[in-house]
């Protein structure tokens, strides 16, 4: 099962359908692939919302580039994270700092963070404002990458976070509990 190390888990290999405590911050993980920001995108309410979404694309450079967006944004030049074969441009941390914690400070009813990785590591004001996010009120659904690296183990062990593992066997399992759940 791919989980963070360390995280709280939330779902076994099984299809059972864990509990879920919508009082708390949610984050989704899984393997890559498995559909984990599409069932974000099902379970966010309608209405305004803050927070981020990362896009992979190859639509604003001749190569592939991920993006951070705010809801409503398009990938543009302005909110380039890093491109793909680039992962060590010492800048990246820079541009996590500058664009997250401007998409983190916006009031909004919830807050969504898809998704946090491994690549954040060294964006330390990215990370503080992830913290105070996590300790505020506002509630918070996001996708946490499967790796091993200390910033996503810690978020996995705030008290207000919980991980739910999706696999293809429990992922539309999952969709229809959240819907229940917020009514």
């Amino acid at each position: 099962m791919c989980v963070p190390v360390g995280a709280k888990r939330a779902a076994s290999k099984s299809t059972a359908v864990p509990c879920i405590d919508m009082k708390k911050h949610l984050f989704l993980t899984g393997a890559k692939g498995v559909g984990k920001s599409t069932l974000l995108k099902k379970l966010l309410p309608a209405g305004e919302i803050g927070g981020f979404f990362t896009v992979k694309t190859d639509t604003v450079y001749d190569c592939l580039s991920v993006h951070l967006l705010r809801p409503g944004e398009t990938p543009s030049p302005d909110n380039l994270l890093f491109f793909c074969h680039r992962k060590d441009d010492a800048t990246i941390a820079q541009r996590f700092d500058r664009l997250g914690c401007t998409a983190l400070s916006v009031k909004a009813p919830v807050l969504v963070m898809d998704e946090l990785g491994p690549t954040e590591q060294n964006a330390l004001a990215f990370q503080t404002a992830v913290w105070q996010a996590l300790d505020g009120d506002v509630p918070i659904i996001g996708v946490l990458q499967c790796a091993d690296t200390p910033f996503l183990w810690q978020v996995t062990q705030h008290p207000q976070v919980q991980v739910v593992t999706v696999t293809p066997e429990n992922r539309d399992a999952l969709a229809h509990q959240f819907r229940i759940q917020r009514k």
